[in-house]
């Protein structure tokens, strides 16, 4: 005869894949609340410390609604705020579309500072810019002014048809981080790959298991494009 599993915490419980959560959080975070006048512009992210934290849901969920809340609620409002503008670092150390020359990096650095300065406080870069050196300009600057201690930097992982394992993400995100002298606050696949996003989800979750990036996001992902 046949036992069903009836006691209480014995019942098989739902498996959720970390894609899903990542999944469930970017759907929860596409509902973005803006400042009110007079405060900083910022836009509220969701976010998980661990990417097992985004299975911190209860048992009698449904599969399917697997939302990554618990961490971000746990998280103070400054540390879900992130910046609606930054400076784009594409054409720093890029020699192919912007013709970079290592001769003007101290005007770089100048127009680093004054951004700075002026109160910017997110730059964005990918690790295909100038095969890394933006990502290593970046850090240079931000380690050689006390005043960028708070900036946040974006980059991203480059989805090549090689590249195809969740083992893939986390290595080159690895380089970007010392490249970058410290953890990414901000993890993008930088452009869909054909037959593995899936795989990408589950190597972003990695990432934030390793305490090598802090959020994590798409670039130049369309409306159509499958990512679980």
């Amino acid at each position: 005869m046949l036992l069903l599993p009836l006691v209480a915490g014995l019942a098989p419980q739902p498996q959720f894949r970390r894609r899903d959560a990542l999944s469930a959080a970017a759907a929860a975070a596409a509902t973005t609340t803006f400042s009110p006048a007079g405060r900083p512009p910022f836009v509220q992210s969701a976010s998980a410390s661990t990417a097992a934290d985004a299975f911190a849901v209860s048992a009698s969920l449904s599969p399917t609604v697997a939302l990554a809340s618990s961490a971000a609620n746990a998280l103070s409002e400054a540390e879900r705020r992130a910046p609606r503008v930054g400076i784009g670092a594409w054409a720093w150390g890029d020699s192919v579309f912007w013709k970079y020359d290592p001769k003007n990096d101290e005007e770089l650095r100048e127009v680093f500072d004054y951004a700075v300065d002026q109160g910017v406080q997110f730059f964005d870069t990918a690790e295909v810019y100038g095969l890394g050196r933006s990502e290593e300009l970046i850090g240079k600057f931000a380690r050689q002014n006390a005043k960028a201690e708070g900036i946040e930097v974006a980059t991203k992982f480059a989805a090549l048809p090689w590249r195809t394992k969740p083992s893939d993400v986390v290595e080159a995100a690895k380089r970007s981080t010392e490249r970058l002298g410290r953890p990414i606050d901000l993890y993008q696949i930088h452009f869909p790959n054909a037959w593995c996003n899936a795989q990408y989800w589950d190597g972003l979750a990695d990432c934030v298991d390793r305490g090598l990036v802090k959020k994590v996001g798409v670039s130049n992902y369309g409306v159509g494009v499958t990512v679980s």
